[in-house]
């Protein structure tokens, strides 16, 4: 893929209208974006991603280090100037704001690659918005794969988001939630771009 800027991107032309649930006792807000990016864009994009560096080092929470996956952290620094990073965040912002939601700086963005065999465990990410881009080229239903949104921390139900090209969740970081594992049959990794949003208000801290 070549180095785009944000503005070379192509966004669908008449993309599905977002689906909008509310979540668990407090109503916090799910949004399911498709189409984010333009069809004969989706091929480029898993490229650029397949060919990013990846660690073995990322795990979902501190008690769950020993059960690690592959990552990439981008630069928190440049996050809104990184081409890909400041796309996806770009469609984030404007569809949280044009449903009146208050958000703020982008805070991190990170790639998770899962293999077959990984483990994912259930967490919040905190007061803040997640979106999670689906970036494979394909993917099929029986890949499994799916991100799992709990209806609250007890886990008794859960919404499940299945992996597409194109496709974009934005939700309330504190609803409990697990990415999903991909299956036996699938015939490549699961790669998700998750991006975390300040809300408004909220004062920027760099991290050491």
């Amino acid at each position: 893929m070549k180095r785009a800027t944000r503005s070379s991107i192509a966004v669908a032309r008449a993309p599905h209208p977002p689906l909008r649930v509310k979540v668990g006792p407090e109503r916090r807000d799910v949004f399911v974006l498709d189409q984010v990016v333009a069809p004969e864009e989706v091929a480029g994009l898993y490229r650029f991603f397949c060919s990013l560096p990846y660690t073995f080092a990322d795990s979902d929470r501190l008690d769950t280090r020993d059960y690690r996956h592959f990552g990439h952290v981008f630069d928190d620094a440049a996050l809104m100037e990184h081409p890909v990073v400041g796309f996806f965040a770009s469609a984030a912002i404007a569809h949280l704001e044009s449903v009146g939601a208050k958000v703020g700086h982008v805070k991190r963005a990170y790639v998770n690659l899962n293999l077959y065999g990984d483990v994912q465990f259930a967490h919040e990410d905190g007061d803040e918005w997640t979106a999670v881009a689906f970036v494979n080229e394909r993917w099929n239903d029986d890949w499994g794969g799916e991100l799992l949104i709990y209806d609250g921390p007890d886990k008794r139900m859960a919404y499940a988001i299945t992996p597409a090209p194109g496709r974009m969740a934005v939700f309330d970081g504190l609803l409990t939630h697990r990415g999903g594992v991909p299956s036996k049959l699938t015939a490549e990794p699961r790669i998700t771009l998750a991006i975390k949003m300040a809300r408004q208000g909220t004062k920027r801290v760099r991290r050491p």
